[in-house]
């Protein structure tokens, strides 16, 4: 019977070094991922982005003329309805 204890005991014990946590190989393997992570990126050539064929931006000045033309339009409408309640 003291046998049987005996080796159900030395069964249970773990065997190995139990001086690495399962967290702390886990941050390791997860430094060492991003670490080479971090190389593979690095060593991505560049590949430059394709010429688009764009229309050209217009050198023209619009047109001034209408927009005061027309602001003076308004201002005539405003006028007139302005004398119109006076009465």
């Amino acid at each position: 019977m003291q046998e049987s204890s005996e080796i159900n005991e030395a069964m249970s014990q773990s065997v190995g070094n139990d001086e690495f946590d399962d967290e702390e190989l886990l941050s390791e393997l997860n430094e060492l991922e991003e670490e080479d992570l971090e190389a593979m990126m690095m060593s991505v050539p560049s590949v430059a982005a394709p010429a688009l064929d764009m229309p050209s931006v217009p050198s023209d000045s619009m047109p001034v003329v209408a927009a005061a033309e027309e602001a003076d339009e308004d201002e005539i409408a405003m006028r007139e309805l302005e004398a119109s309640m006076a009465m």
